[in-house]
């Protein structure tokens, strides 16, 4: 029995909603449309790979990256900035094609910028954190990319600084666990940089997971909340691209 969450995703697929939240991205600069498009590509791209597929084709991947590139160099719109990180995230953990996508589009370097400037903003750091861990799932070109360009030290900060928090430590743990599982000198590197002692605690994680398994059958109220955020969403994304293309035609 196929869930409410992936029945919501596959219908607003079917109704080019993918396609209206890209375009609202790459023509509309203000932070309500452009929120409201990227939180509706996160909830799209939720363990659906054909989704997660259709918003590589539209160009979403690029998309997404420069909206988080405007929102980090802008206002700091932590909303935006996650939701972006987010979607980005969960395209990387569905294939490897997209893994390489965010790499070819520039993005390890964003991403790991953003990491570094979000000290004070963990929450940032923390999506920032899980989505280079998916974009280093099982491709040691992406792992040699993310270490080269500097991600061991800050994410290794991070979690020292997310101490008190230890569900939002694990991240960093999990992210530092997941650039070094093909790549020897990342796993040096930890090594120089935080200790022995954390990368035995950072390899006795586990592998590395990639797509997050799904439970089919019951509804969890998690779902059923995801679902009406996507209808929301789809409303506001649909009403704001309307208003735009009225504005060009008037």
């Amino acid at each position: 029995m196929r869930s409410v969450l992936t029945s919501a995703q596959d219908v607003l697929r079917r109704m080019h909603g993918i396609e209206a939240a890209v375009d609202l991205l790459l023509v509309d600069p203000r932070p309500v449309p452009r929120g409201a498009a990227t939180q509706l590509l996160a909830a799209l791209a939720e363990d659906n790979s054909c989704n997660a597929a259709a918003i590589e084709r539209c160009n979403g991947v690029q998309a997404l990256l420069d909206t988080l590139r405007r929102s980090e160099a802008g206002d700091h719109d932590t909303a935006v900035s996650v939701a972006a990180l987010a979607a980005l995230g969960r395209l990387a953990q569905q294939s490897n094609h997209s893994r390489n996508a965010v790499r070819l589009a520039g993005g390890v370097p964003l991403i790991i910028r953003v990491l570094a400037d979000c000290s004070s903003r963990l929450l940032v750091a923390g999506e920032a954190a899980a989505c280079l861990g998916a974009v280093a799932i099982d491709n040691l070109e992406n792992q040699v990319s993310i270490g080269e360009e500097g991600a061991v030290q800050p994410l290794i900060t991070a979690a020292e600084a997310a101490s008190g928090c230890r569900r939002l430590r694990l991240r960093f743990l999990s992210a530092l666990r997941s650039i070094s599982s093909l790549h020897p000198d990342n796993r040096m590197r930890i090594e120089e940089v935080g200790g022995r002692a954390l990368l035995q605690e950072i390899m006795q994680l586990g592998e590395p997971q990639g797509r997050r398994s799904n439970g089919r059958g019951r509804t969890s109220p998690a779902e059923l909340l995801s679902a009406s955020i996507i209808g929301i969403l789809a409303y506001e994304t649909w009403r704001e691209l309307y208003a735009h293309l009225r504005a060009l035609f008037a």
